[in-house]
Protein backbone atom coordinates (compact mmCIF):
# COMPACT_ATOMS: atom_id res chain seq x y z
CA UNK A 1 0.00 0.00 0.00
CA UNK A 2 1.35 3.41 -1.00
CA UNK A 3 2.29 5.74 1.83
CA UNK A 4 0.62 9.14 2.07
CA UNK A 5 2.26 12.24 3.51
CA UNK A 6 0.75 15.57 4.49
CA UNK A 7 2.69 18.83 4.77
CA UNK A 8 1.06 21.88 6.33
CA UNK A 9 2.32 25.18 4.94
CA UNK A 10 1.65 28.81 5.78
CA UNK A 11 4.31 30.77 3.91
CA UNK A 12 6.80 30.76 6.79
CA UNK A 13 10.45 29.69 6.50
CA UNK A 14 9.91 26.71 8.79
CA UNK A 15 6.92 25.54 6.75
CA UNK A 16 8.95 25.78 3.54
CA UNK A 17 11.72 23.71 5.11
CA UNK A 18 9.08 21.17 6.20
CA UNK A 19 7.80 21.11 2.61
CA UNK A 20 11.33 20.46 1.28
CA UNK A 21 11.86 17.57 3.72
CA UNK A 22 8.45 16.11 2.88
CA UNK A 23 9.27 16.19 -0.83
CA UNK A 24 12.66 14.55 -0.27
CA UNK A 25 11.22 11.68 1.74
CA UNK A 26 8.13 11.27 -0.45
CA UNK A 27 10.33 10.99 -3.51
CA UNK A 28 12.68 8.51 -1.81
CA UNK A 29 9.87 6.16 -0.74
CA UNK A 30 7.50 6.98 -3.63
CA UNK A 31 4.80 8.31 -1.32
CA UNK A 32 1.89 10.52 -2.33
CA UNK A 33 2.10 14.06 -0.94
CA UNK A 34 -0.71 16.42 -0.01
CA UNK A 35 0.18 20.08 0.49
CA UNK A 36 -2.24 21.80 2.89
CA UNK A 37 -2.83 25.48 3.60
CA UNK A 38 -5.40 26.41 6.22
CA UNK A 39 -6.84 29.90 5.81
CA UNK A 40 -7.41 31.08 9.37
CA UNK A 41 -10.87 32.61 9.30
CA UNK A 42 -11.31 32.72 13.09
CA UNK A 43 -9.27 35.82 13.84
CA UNK A 44 -12.01 38.37 13.22
CA UNK A 45 -15.55 39.04 14.31
CA UNK A 46 -17.14 38.67 10.88
CA UNK A 47 -20.36 40.47 11.75
CA UNK A 48 -18.58 43.52 13.09
CA UNK A 49 -15.93 43.82 10.38
CA UNK A 50 -17.81 42.18 7.51
CA UNK A 51 -16.19 43.94 4.53
CA UNK A 52 -12.70 43.91 6.04
CA UNK A 53 -13.13 40.28 7.07
CA UNK A 54 -14.15 39.22 3.56
CA UNK A 55 -11.26 41.16 2.04
CA UNK A 56 -8.69 39.59 4.37
CA UNK A 57 -10.01 36.07 3.81
CA UNK A 58 -9.98 36.66 0.02
CA UNK A 59 -6.41 37.97 0.19
CA UNK A 60 -5.20 35.00 2.20
CA UNK A 61 -7.07 32.58 -0.08
CA UNK A 62 -5.28 34.09 -3.08
CA UNK A 63 -1.94 33.77 -1.28
CA UNK A 64 -2.72 30.18 -0.30
CA UNK A 65 -3.71 29.20 -3.84
CA UNK A 66 -0.54 30.70 -5.32
CA UNK A 67 1.67 29.16 -2.64
CA UNK A 68 0.39 25.60 -2.98
CA UNK A 69 0.56 25.89 -6.79
CA UNK A 70 4.21 27.01 -6.58
CA UNK A 71 5.02 24.21 -4.14
CA UNK A 72 3.29 21.65 -6.36
CA UNK A 73 5.32 22.79 -9.35
CA UNK A 74 8.53 22.59 -7.31
CA UNK A 75 7.72 19.06 -6.10
CA UNK A 76 6.91 17.87 -9.62
CA UNK A 77 10.14 19.37 -10.99
CA UNK A 78 12.19 17.09 -8.75
CA UNK A 79 10.22 14.06 -9.87
CA UNK A 80 7.46 13.65 -7.31
CA UNK A 81 4.57 12.16 -9.22
CA UNK A 82 1.61 12.19 -6.83
CA UNK A 83 1.02 15.68 -5.43
CA UNK A 84 -2.34 17.02 -4.28
CA UNK A 85 -3.24 20.34 -2.74
CA UNK A 86 -5.88 21.39 -0.27
CA UNK A 87 -6.88 24.88 0.83
CA UNK A 88 -9.34 24.75 3.72
CA UNK A 89 -10.83 27.28 6.13
CA UNK A 90 -10.87 27.28 9.91
CA UNK A 91 -8.51 27.23 12.86
CA UNK A 92 -5.25 25.74 11.53
CA UNK A 93 -4.42 23.41 14.42
CA UNK A 94 -7.93 21.97 14.49
CA UNK A 95 -8.22 21.61 10.71
CA UNK A 96 -4.84 19.87 10.40
CA UNK A 97 -5.65 17.36 13.14
CA UNK A 98 -9.12 16.73 11.67
CA UNK A 99 -7.60 16.06 8.26
CA UNK A 100 -5.12 13.55 9.69
CA UNK A 101 -8.05 11.65 11.16
CA UNK A 102 -10.29 11.92 8.12
CA UNK A 103 -7.76 10.98 5.44
CA UNK A 104 -5.52 8.62 7.44
CA UNK A 105 -2.12 10.01 6.44
CA UNK A 106 0.98 8.02 7.37
CA UNK A 107 3.13 11.04 8.20
CA UNK A 108 2.64 14.77 8.72
CA UNK A 109 5.36 17.38 8.27
CA UNK A 110 5.03 20.76 9.96
CA UNK A 111 7.33 23.63 10.81
CA UNK A 112 8.22 24.09 14.48
CA UNK A 113 6.97 27.67 14.28
CA UNK A 114 4.83 29.44 11.72
CA UNK A 115 3.46 32.84 10.83
CA UNK A 116 1.73 33.49 14.14
CA UNK A 117 3.31 36.70 15.44
CA UNK A 118 2.34 35.78 19.00
CA UNK A 119 4.19 32.47 19.11
CA UNK A 120 7.35 32.40 21.13
CA UNK A 121 9.97 29.87 21.96
CA UNK A 122 11.31 27.03 19.90
CA UNK A 123 8.05 25.17 19.38
CA UNK A 124 4.90 27.02 18.42
CA UNK A 125 1.47 26.42 19.84
CA UNK A 126 0.16 24.94 16.57
CA UNK A 127 3.03 22.42 16.30
CA UNK A 128 2.63 21.48 19.96
CA UNK A 129 -1.11 20.93 19.60
CA UNK A 130 -0.68 18.88 16.43
CA UNK A 131 2.06 16.71 17.93
CA UNK A 132 -0.22 15.93 20.88
CA UNK A 133 -3.46 15.38 18.95
CA UNK A 134 -2.61 14.19 15.44
CA UNK A 135 -3.88 10.84 14.23
CA UNK A 136 -0.61 10.03 12.45
CA UNK A 137 3.11 10.33 13.06
CA UNK A 138 4.38 13.91 13.04
CA UNK A 139 7.74 15.25 11.93
CA UNK A 140 8.40 18.72 13.29
CA UNK A 141 10.98 20.65 11.28
CA UNK A 142 13.14 23.44 12.65
CA UNK A 143 14.52 26.05 10.27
Amino acid sequence: MKQTFLVAVDGSKAAYTAFQRAVELAKAVQAALTILYVVNDRGYLAERYHDTFLHLVDQETNLATELVADYTEEAQKVGLKQVETKVVYGYPKEQIVALTEQLKFDLLFIGATGNNAFESGKLGSTATYIAQNSHCNVTIIKE
